[in-house]
């Protein structure tokens, strides 16, 4: 098999959301917290990652969140058949929003960063969290939505996350698991670690010059959900493409983005207040928030 990309079963009576998915059936959902990084970790440990050349799992809201259907990312990952990873970025507006992942998740998750630095050198992971470090878009990828190479789940899957996963089962009372276990604000009720799982792939691939990367093409200004993010768009972008592609950039634009950021999430609450968001289906109470 040349690509297999695999959803996740946990419901009765849940069936597959794409003919061009494969199952893969949760037993049970007691580790419903951990979101991707649980299934994540069971596919590698399983070895379903060697059954196929790139292997991914896409949550039942990928073609919500990206507007792409699988079957147009499936072949955009087959016209890269030699490349490590292939990667969906469905919020590629925030490239112009913030510096790196860790800027604007911060600013979506207060706490994220020092959380996240205390669960990777917990688990004995070396990689920075560094928030002065430029992520360029074509190594951006807020989602899960990946596909990759037996080796690449090897790397990253094998030596990022199932340490982590190991410290959550044999250490629960460690005071870096409690706190990526606390609940976060955001669409719908979650903690910490999947916001955290999340920015650790961008973080793995700048740290890992040597892979390659195919990133599927998106445009920022389609990928807009609100007025801010229209209008936020339009003054940063001229400004961040002119910028140098891997940083450093000014510190005035650093800071303008940064504060732009900020804004975007004050915005989102009064926006999403009595309207649907386009990814949970209802208004956002004031106790929620963004990406």
């Amino acid at each position: 098999m040349d690509i297999a990309l695999y959803e996740p079963l946990y419901r009765q009576g849940q069936i597959l959301s794409d003919p061009d998915l494969l199952p893969f059936v949760l037993p049970d959902n007691d580790r419903a917290a951990w979101r991707e990084l649980r299934i994540l970790v069971d596919i590698h440990a399983e070895g379903l990652h060697r059954g196929a050349r790139k292997t991914g799992l896409l949550s039942p809201k990928f073609a919500l969140k990206s507007g792409l259907p699988i079957a147009a990312f499936a072949a955009f990952a087959r016209q890269h058949p030699e490349t490590d990873i292939c990667i969906l970025n469905p919020f590629p507006q925030l490239a112009y929003f913030s510096y790196n992942v860790w800027m604007q998740g911060e600013i979506a998750h207060p706490g994220l960063v020092s959380r996240t630095r205390a669960l990777l050198a917990a688990a004995g992971v070396g990689l920075p969290v560094d928030l002065e470090r430029r992520h360029p878009a074509d190594r951006l990828c807020y989602s899960n939505f990946w596909v990759g190479t037996p080796d690449f789940w090897d790397d990253y899957v094998g030596g990022v996350l199932r340490p982590i996963a190991r410290l959550l089962l044999s250490e629960p009372g460690h005071p870096a698991v409690r706190d990526v276990l606390e609940d976060t604000v955001h669409t719908d009720p979650s903690p910490f670690l999947p916001f955290v799982v999340e920015r650790l792939l961008t973080t793995f691939l700048i740290e890992r010059p040597d892979l390659s990367v195919a990133s599927v093409p998106m445009d920022p200004s389609s990928a807009c959900i609100n007025p801010f993010e229209e209008e936020g768009l339009r003054f940063l972008r001229p400004r961040v493409d002119a910028a140098p592609a891997q940083g450093p950039f000014s510190a005035d634009l650093v800071e303008t983005m940064e504060h732009l950021c900020r804004l975007r999430q004050l915005y989102f609450f009064a926006y999403y207040a009595d309207r649907p968001h386009p990814h949970s289906g209802g208004p956002i109470r004031p106790d929620q928030n963004g990406v």
